[in-house]
Protein backbone atom coordinates (compact mmCIF):
# COMPACT_ATOMS: atom_id res chain seq x y z
CA UNK A 1 0.00 0.00 0.00
CA UNK A 2 1.29 3.50 -0.82
CA UNK A 3 2.82 5.16 2.23
CA UNK A 4 2.32 8.84 3.19
CA UNK A 5 5.80 9.52 1.89
CA UNK A 6 4.93 7.91 -1.41
CA UNK A 7 1.73 9.96 -1.66
CA UNK A 8 3.69 13.15 -0.98
CA UNK A 9 6.17 12.33 -3.71
CA UNK A 10 3.35 11.58 -6.16
CA UNK A 11 1.77 14.96 -5.29
CA UNK A 12 5.08 16.68 -5.96
CA UNK A 13 5.37 14.76 -9.22
CA UNK A 14 1.93 15.96 -10.27
CA UNK A 15 2.87 19.57 -9.54
CA UNK A 16 6.03 19.18 -11.58
CA UNK A 17 3.99 17.68 -14.40
CA UNK A 18 1.86 20.82 -14.59
CA UNK A 19 5.02 22.85 -14.95
CA UNK A 20 6.36 20.57 -17.65
CA UNK A 21 3.07 20.78 -19.51
CA UNK A 22 3.73 24.42 -20.27
CA UNK A 23 6.83 23.49 -22.24
CA UNK A 24 6.93 22.12 -25.79
CA UNK A 25 6.59 18.35 -25.98
CA UNK A 26 9.32 16.55 -27.85
CA UNK A 27 8.05 14.81 -30.95
CA UNK A 28 8.77 11.12 -31.09
CA UNK A 29 10.84 11.36 -34.27
CA UNK A 30 13.24 13.95 -32.83
CA UNK A 31 16.84 12.64 -32.85
CA UNK A 32 16.21 11.27 -36.36
CA UNK A 33 16.77 13.04 -39.67
CA UNK A 34 16.85 11.61 -43.18
CA UNK A 35 18.24 12.73 -46.50
CA UNK A 36 18.39 11.62 -50.10
CA UNK A 37 21.64 12.26 -51.99
CA UNK A 38 21.02 11.77 -55.70
CA UNK A 39 24.32 11.82 -57.63
CA UNK A 40 24.33 13.31 -61.11
CA UNK A 41 25.00 11.06 -64.10
CA UNK A 42 28.30 12.82 -64.78
CA UNK A 43 29.47 11.97 -61.27
CA UNK A 44 30.43 15.57 -60.48
CA UNK A 45 27.44 16.80 -58.57
CA UNK A 46 24.36 15.84 -56.60
CA UNK A 47 21.01 17.04 -55.33
CA UNK A 48 20.54 16.79 -51.57
CA UNK A 49 17.08 16.64 -49.97
CA UNK A 50 16.92 16.78 -46.19
CA UNK A 51 14.00 16.19 -43.79
CA UNK A 52 14.11 16.57 -40.00
CA UNK A 53 11.79 17.33 -37.13
CA UNK A 54 10.95 20.95 -36.38
CA UNK A 55 12.26 20.45 -32.86
CA UNK A 56 15.64 19.29 -34.15
CA UNK A 57 15.74 22.28 -36.48
CA UNK A 58 14.99 24.56 -33.52
CA UNK A 59 17.87 22.96 -31.60
CA UNK A 60 20.22 23.66 -34.51
CA UNK A 61 18.91 27.22 -34.84
CA UNK A 62 19.56 27.82 -31.14
CA UNK A 63 23.14 26.69 -31.65
CA UNK A 64 24.04 28.63 -34.83
CA UNK A 65 21.42 31.41 -35.01
CA UNK A 66 19.08 32.26 -37.88
CA UNK A 67 21.86 33.84 -39.94
CA UNK A 68 24.02 30.72 -39.82
CA UNK A 69 21.27 28.14 -40.28
CA UNK A 70 21.59 27.68 -44.06
CA UNK A 71 25.38 27.34 -43.88
CA UNK A 72 25.10 24.85 -41.01
CA UNK A 73 22.71 22.66 -42.98
CA UNK A 74 24.89 22.36 -46.10
CA UNK A 75 28.09 22.03 -44.05
CA UNK A 76 26.54 19.31 -41.93
CA UNK A 77 26.05 16.99 -44.90
CA UNK A 78 29.04 17.22 -47.22
CA UNK A 79 30.64 15.38 -50.12
CA UNK A 80 34.30 15.27 -51.11
CA UNK A 81 36.73 13.21 -53.15
CA UNK A 82 40.36 12.95 -54.29
CA UNK A 83 40.03 16.18 -56.29
CA UNK A 84 38.72 18.14 -53.31
CA UNK A 85 35.55 19.10 -51.48
CA UNK A 86 32.27 19.74 -53.24
CA UNK A 87 30.71 23.20 -53.12
CA UNK A 88 27.10 23.53 -52.06
CA UNK A 89 24.48 26.05 -53.09
CA UNK A 90 22.23 27.78 -50.57
CA UNK A 91 19.73 25.50 -48.82
CA UNK A 92 16.13 26.36 -49.67
CA UNK A 93 13.05 25.36 -47.69
CA UNK A 94 10.78 22.69 -49.12
CA UNK A 95 7.15 21.81 -48.24
CA UNK A 96 6.95 19.41 -45.29
CA UNK A 97 4.24 17.89 -43.05
CA UNK A 98 3.35 19.56 -39.78
CA UNK A 99 6.07 19.19 -37.17
CA UNK A 100 8.78 18.65 -39.77
CA UNK A 101 11.10 20.79 -41.86
CA UNK A 102 12.58 20.04 -45.29
CA UNK A 103 15.34 21.61 -47.36
CA UNK A 104 17.09 20.99 -50.65
CA UNK A 105 20.30 22.17 -52.28
CA UNK A 106 22.76 21.20 -54.99
CA UNK A 107 26.47 20.47 -54.85
CA UNK A 108 29.11 20.58 -57.58
CA UNK A 109 32.39 18.69 -57.27
CA UNK A 110 35.80 19.11 -58.95
CA UNK A 111 35.85 15.35 -59.49
CA UNK A 112 33.80 12.26 -58.65
CA UNK A 113 32.87 12.37 -54.94
CA UNK A 114 34.18 9.46 -52.92
CA UNK A 115 32.97 10.19 -49.40
CA UNK A 116 29.83 11.41 -47.62
CA UNK A 117 30.27 13.02 -44.22
CA UNK A 118 27.46 13.87 -41.79
CA UNK A 119 27.95 16.22 -38.84
CA UNK A 120 24.43 17.61 -38.91
CA UNK A 121 22.87 17.74 -35.42
CA UNK A 122 25.15 14.99 -34.11
CA UNK A 123 26.61 17.41 -31.55
CA UNK A 124 23.52 19.58 -31.05
CA UNK A 125 21.04 16.78 -30.28
CA UNK A 126 22.15 13.92 -27.98
CA UNK A 127 21.62 10.48 -29.51
CA UNK A 128 20.81 11.91 -32.94
CA UNK A 129 20.78 9.50 -35.91
CA UNK A 130 20.81 10.45 -39.58
CA UNK A 131 19.63 8.11 -42.37
CA UNK A 132 20.93 8.93 -45.85
CA UNK A 133 19.90 7.21 -49.07
CA UNK A 134 22.63 7.55 -51.68
CA UNK A 135 21.49 7.05 -55.28
CA UNK A 136 23.45 6.85 -58.52
CA UNK A 137 22.97 5.11 -61.88
CA UNK A 138 24.25 1.83 -60.42
CA UNK A 139 21.97 1.50 -57.44
CA UNK A 140 21.16 2.83 -53.98
CA UNK A 141 21.92 2.17 -50.36
CA UNK A 142 20.78 3.54 -47.03
CA UNK A 143 23.50 4.68 -44.63
CA UNK A 144 23.11 5.35 -40.91
CA UNK A 145 25.22 8.10 -39.29
CA UNK A 146 25.65 8.78 -35.58
CA UNK A 147 28.09 10.66 -33.35
CA UNK A 148 30.56 7.75 -33.43
CA UNK A 149 30.18 7.09 -37.18
CA UNK A 150 30.18 10.25 -39.29
CA UNK A 151 31.72 9.17 -42.60
CA UNK A 152 30.98 6.63 -45.33
CA UNK A 153 32.72 5.89 -48.61
CA UNK A 154 30.45 6.09 -51.63
CA UNK A 155 32.05 3.10 -53.31
CA UNK A 156 30.68 1.10 -50.37
CA UNK A 157 27.27 2.72 -50.64
CA UNK A 158 25.97 0.69 -53.55
CA UNK A 159 23.89 -2.46 -53.42
CA UNK A 160 21.75 -3.50 -50.49
CA UNK A 161 21.86 -1.86 -47.10
CA UNK A 162 24.19 -3.46 -44.58
CA UNK A 163 22.13 -5.44 -42.12
CA UNK A 164 24.32 -4.63 -39.12
CA UNK A 165 23.90 -0.89 -39.68
CA UNK A 166 20.21 -1.25 -38.89
CA UNK A 167 20.83 -3.55 -35.94
CA UNK A 168 22.97 -0.76 -34.54
CA UNK A 169 20.25 1.76 -35.35
CA UNK A 170 17.70 -0.35 -33.44
CA UNK A 171 20.03 -0.41 -30.42
CA UNK A 172 20.38 3.39 -30.54
CA UNK A 173 16.65 3.82 -31.03
CA UNK A 174 15.98 2.16 -27.67
CA UNK A 175 19.01 3.29 -25.68
CA UNK A 176 18.69 6.92 -26.77
CA UNK A 177 14.91 7.25 -26.45
CA UNK A 178 13.69 8.51 -23.08
CA UNK A 179 10.12 7.37 -23.78
CA UNK A 180 11.37 3.84 -24.53
CA UNK A 181 13.44 3.73 -21.37
CA UNK A 182 10.56 5.04 -19.29
CA UNK A 183 8.27 2.38 -20.74
CA UNK A 184 10.78 -0.35 -19.88
CA UNK A 185 10.98 1.02 -16.34
CA UNK A 186 7.21 0.81 -15.91
CA UNK A 187 7.27 -2.77 -17.17
CA UNK A 188 9.85 -3.60 -14.53
CA UNK A 189 7.65 -2.10 -11.84
CA UNK A 190 4.59 -4.22 -12.68
CA UNK A 191 6.17 -7.52 -13.77
CA UNK A 192 5.66 -10.49 -11.45
CA UNK A 193 8.30 -12.70 -13.07
CA UNK A 194 11.18 -12.59 -15.53
CA UNK A 195 9.16 -14.64 -18.02
CA UNK A 196 6.26 -12.20 -17.87
CA UNK A 197 8.68 -9.32 -18.38
CA UNK A 198 10.32 -10.95 -21.43
CA UNK A 199 6.94 -11.70 -23.03
CA UNK A 200 5.82 -8.10 -22.57
CA UNK A 201 9.02 -6.80 -24.21
CA UNK A 202 8.66 -9.26 -27.10
CA UNK A 203 5.07 -8.13 -27.58
CA UNK A 204 6.37 -4.61 -28.07
CA UNK A 205 8.85 -5.76 -30.71
CA UNK A 206 6.16 -7.71 -32.56
CA UNK A 207 3.90 -4.67 -32.63
CA UNK A 208 6.77 -2.48 -33.76
CA UNK A 209 7.66 -4.85 -36.60
CA UNK A 210 4.04 -5.12 -37.78
CA UNK A 211 3.69 -1.33 -37.84
CA UNK A 212 6.90 -0.89 -39.81
CA UNK A 213 5.84 -3.53 -42.33
CA UNK A 214 2.37 -2.02 -42.74
CA UNK A 215 3.71 1.50 -43.11
CA UNK A 216 6.52 0.71 -45.51
CA UNK A 217 5.10 -2.22 -47.49
CA UNK A 218 1.39 -1.39 -47.27
CA UNK A 219 1.67 2.36 -47.58
CA UNK A 220 -0.27 2.99 -44.34
CA UNK A 221 0.66 6.41 -42.94
CA UNK A 222 -1.30 7.30 -39.79
CA UNK A 223 -1.62 10.91 -38.77
CA UNK A 224 1.62 11.81 -36.95
CA UNK A 225 -0.06 13.94 -34.25
CA UNK A 226 -2.37 11.07 -33.30
CA UNK A 227 0.51 8.62 -33.16
CA UNK A 228 2.53 10.92 -30.90
CA UNK A 229 -0.42 11.23 -28.56
CA UNK A 230 -0.95 7.46 -28.42
CA UNK A 231 2.73 6.89 -27.64
CA UNK A 232 2.49 9.12 -24.57
CA UNK A 233 -0.88 7.66 -23.54
CA UNK A 234 0.33 4.07 -23.73
CA UNK A 235 3.21 4.83 -21.37
CA UNK A 236 0.79 6.58 -19.01
CA UNK A 237 -1.45 3.51 -18.86
CA UNK A 238 1.35 1.16 -17.80
CA UNK A 239 2.68 3.75 -15.33
CA UNK A 240 -0.83 3.99 -13.84
CA UNK A 241 -0.95 0.19 -13.61
CA UNK A 242 2.32 0.23 -11.69
CA UNK A 243 0.94 2.82 -9.25
CA UNK A 244 -2.39 1.01 -8.87
CA UNK A 245 -0.67 -2.27 -8.03
CA UNK A 246 0.55 -0.66 -4.80
CA UNK A 247 -2.39 1.60 -3.98
CA UNK A 248 -4.16 -0.85 -1.68
CA UNK A 249 -7.91 -0.22 -1.41
CA UNK A 250 -7.56 3.01 -3.37
CA UNK A 251 -6.66 0.95 -6.45
CA UNK A 252 -10.34 0.43 -7.27
CA UNK A 253 -10.62 4.13 -8.08
CA UNK A 254 -7.62 4.17 -10.44
CA UNK A 255 -9.46 2.99 -13.62
CA UNK A 256 -12.15 5.65 -13.19
CA UNK A 257 -9.62 8.34 -12.27
CA UNK A 258 -7.28 7.65 -15.20
CA UNK A 259 -10.08 7.12 -17.73
CA UNK A 260 -11.88 10.24 -16.49
CA UNK A 261 -8.73 12.38 -16.65
CA UNK A 262 -8.02 11.25 -20.21
CA UNK A 263 -11.65 11.83 -21.21
CA UNK A 264 -11.54 15.33 -19.70
CA UNK A 265 -8.34 16.04 -21.61
CA UNK A 266 -10.05 14.83 -24.80
CA UNK A 267 -12.90 17.29 -24.22
CA UNK A 268 -10.49 20.16 -23.63
CA UNK A 269 -8.53 19.17 -26.74
CA UNK A 270 -11.72 19.17 -28.80
CA UNK A 271 -12.72 22.62 -27.50
CA UNK A 272 -9.27 24.03 -28.20
CA UNK A 273 -8.92 22.40 -31.62
CA UNK A 274 -6.29 19.89 -30.50
CA UNK A 275 -4.80 17.45 -33.01
CA UNK A 276 -6.48 14.18 -32.01
CA UNK A 277 -9.33 14.44 -29.47
CA UNK A 278 -11.10 11.33 -30.79
CA UNK A 279 -7.93 9.25 -30.43
CA UNK A 280 -7.55 10.50 -26.87
CA UNK A 281 -11.18 9.65 -26.11
CA UNK A 282 -10.59 6.12 -27.38
CA UNK A 283 -7.48 5.84 -25.21
CA UNK A 284 -9.55 6.93 -22.19
CA UNK A 285 -11.97 4.06 -22.74
CA UNK A 286 -9.19 1.52 -23.35
CA UNK A 287 -7.27 2.72 -20.27
CA UNK A 288 -10.28 2.41 -17.96
CA UNK A 289 -11.12 -1.08 -19.23
CA UNK A 290 -7.51 -2.28 -19.16
CA UNK A 291 -6.84 -1.02 -15.63
CA UNK A 292 -10.07 -2.62 -14.39
CA UNK A 293 -9.03 -5.88 -16.10
CA UNK A 294 -5.61 -5.65 -14.40
CA UNK A 295 -7.28 -5.62 -10.98
CA UNK A 296 -9.36 -8.69 -11.81
CA UNK A 297 -6.50 -10.59 -13.49
CA UNK A 298 -3.09 -8.98 -12.85
CA UNK A 299 -0.70 -9.28 -15.78
CA UNK A 300 -3.15 -10.97 -18.15
CA UNK A 301 -3.43 -8.10 -20.61
CA UNK A 302 0.08 -6.73 -20.41
CA UNK A 303 1.34 -8.41 -23.58
CA UNK A 304 -1.63 -6.93 -25.44
CA UNK A 305 -0.91 -3.41 -24.18
CA UNK A 306 2.80 -3.65 -24.96
CA UNK A 307 2.03 -4.98 -28.43
CA UNK A 308 -0.26 -2.00 -28.94
CA UNK A 309 2.46 0.32 -27.72
CA UNK A 310 4.90 -1.23 -30.18
CA UNK A 311 2.35 -0.78 -32.95
CA UNK A 312 1.90 2.96 -32.45
CA UNK A 313 5.61 3.43 -31.73
CA UNK A 314 6.49 1.65 -34.97
CA UNK A 315 4.20 3.94 -36.94
CA UNK A 316 5.98 6.92 -35.39
CA UNK A 317 9.32 5.69 -36.80
CA UNK A 318 8.13 4.13 -40.04
CA UNK A 319 7.71 7.47 -41.80
CA UNK A 320 11.47 7.86 -41.94
CA UNK A 321 11.98 4.64 -43.94
CA UNK A 322 8.94 5.33 -46.10
CA UNK A 323 10.21 8.82 -46.96
CA UNK A 324 13.51 7.34 -48.09
CA UNK A 325 11.61 5.17 -50.61
CA UNK A 326 13.60 2.03 -49.76
CA UNK A 327 12.65 -1.23 -51.48
CA UNK A 328 13.73 -4.83 -51.98
CA UNK A 329 16.72 -6.28 -50.14
CA UNK A 330 17.60 -2.95 -48.57
CA UNK A 331 14.13 -2.68 -47.04
CA UNK A 332 14.14 -6.29 -45.76
CA UNK A 333 17.57 -5.84 -44.21
CA UNK A 334 16.50 -2.59 -42.62
CA UNK A 335 13.30 -3.95 -41.09
CA UNK A 336 14.83 -7.20 -39.77
CA UNK A 337 18.00 -5.59 -38.48
CA UNK A 338 16.25 -2.65 -36.87
CA UNK A 339 13.75 -4.80 -34.98
CA UNK A 340 16.42 -7.26 -33.93
CA UNK A 341 18.43 -4.39 -32.48
CA UNK A 342 15.34 -3.24 -30.57
CA UNK A 343 14.59 -6.70 -29.18
CA UNK A 344 18.16 -7.44 -28.09
CA UNK A 345 18.55 -4.06 -26.41
CA UNK A 346 15.23 -4.31 -24.59
CA UNK A 347 15.93 -7.79 -23.30
CA UNK A 348 19.44 -6.81 -22.19
CA UNK A 349 18.23 -3.71 -20.31
CA UNK A 350 15.32 -5.58 -18.72
CA UNK A 351 17.58 -8.47 -17.70
CA UNK A 352 19.93 -6.08 -15.91
CA UNK A 353 17.04 -4.19 -14.32
CA UNK A 354 15.27 -7.36 -13.21
CA UNK A 355 18.47 -8.72 -11.72
CA UNK A 356 19.10 -5.56 -9.71
CA UNK A 357 15.47 -5.43 -8.57
CA UNK A 358 15.59 -9.07 -7.48
CA UNK A 359 18.75 -8.47 -5.47
CA UNK A 360 17.20 -5.39 -3.84
CA UNK A 361 14.02 -7.27 -2.92
CA UNK A 362 16.03 -10.01 -1.24
CA UNK A 363 18.50 -7.81 0.62
CA UNK A 364 16.26 -4.85 1.54
CA UNK A 365 12.63 -5.67 0.77
CA UNK A 366 11.07 -2.62 2.46
CA UNK A 367 13.47 -0.19 0.77
CA UNK A 368 12.91 -1.90 -2.59
CA UNK A 369 9.14 -1.63 -2.24
CA UNK A 370 9.39 2.05 -1.32
CA UNK A 371 11.64 2.67 -4.34
CA UNK A 372 9.07 0.98 -6.59
CA UNK A 373 6.27 3.14 -5.15
CA UNK A 374 8.25 6.32 -5.70
CA UNK A 375 9.31 5.31 -9.22
CA UNK A 376 5.72 4.48 -10.18
CA UNK A 377 4.59 7.96 -9.12
CA UNK A 378 7.50 9.81 -10.66
CA UNK A 379 7.06 7.99 -13.96
CA UNK A 380 3.88 9.99 -14.42
CA UNK A 381 5.76 13.32 -14.41
CA UNK A 382 7.06 13.44 -17.99
CA UNK A 383 4.16 11.36 -19.30
CA UNK A 384 1.59 13.84 -18.01
CA UNK A 385 3.52 16.68 -19.61
CA UNK A 386 3.68 14.86 -22.95
CA UNK A 387 -0.03 14.06 -22.85
CA UNK A 388 -1.13 17.61 -22.18
CA UNK A 389 1.17 19.32 -24.66
CA UNK A 390 0.60 16.79 -27.43
CA UNK A 391 -3.18 16.85 -26.88
CA UNK A 392 -3.46 20.64 -26.91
Amino acid sequence: MITPRGLALIAIASALALGLAARPAAAHDTRLARSIVALDDDGRGAEVRLALSQLDLDALRAQVGDAGLGAALVAGLSLDGPAGACRASTATAWPAPDGQAAFRWRVRCPGPPARLRCDLLLDAVPGHVHLARVIDHRGARVLAFAAERREARLDQARGSTRWLDFVDLGVRHIAGGFDHLLFLLTLLLVAASGRQLALAATGFTVGHAVALALAVLGGIRPWAAGVELLVAASIAVVAAEAAAARAGRAARYVPVAVGGALAALAVVAALRGGPAPLALGGVALVAACYLAWCQAAPGRGRVAITTGFGLVHGFAFAGALADLDVHGAALAAGLVGFNLGIELTQLALLAVGWGLLTIARRSAPRAAELAIEVAAGLAMVPVTGWLITRAL
